[in-house]
């Protein structure tokens, strides 16, 4: 295998590997995305009225 073609490989393998890399890192951000959106709606869902009385009767 001469100089020209190993550069070659590696230098495809480079690339490959910094597309995959950018593309574990958007999907990361749109899943921090979705928890930070999940957390907002559950801390806006919350009614501290509900259940704070009962009466109970024997």
């Amino acid at each position: 295998m001469d100089i020209a073609k190993v550069a070659s490989t590696f230098k495809e393998g480079s690339l490959m590997q910094a597309v995959g890399l950018k593309m574990l890192n958007k999907s990361l951000e749109q899943q921090n995305g979705k928890g930070s959106n999940m957390a907002k709606m559950i801390e806006q869902s919350i009614q501290p009225h509900i259940g704070s009385k009962f009466d109970m009767k024997l």
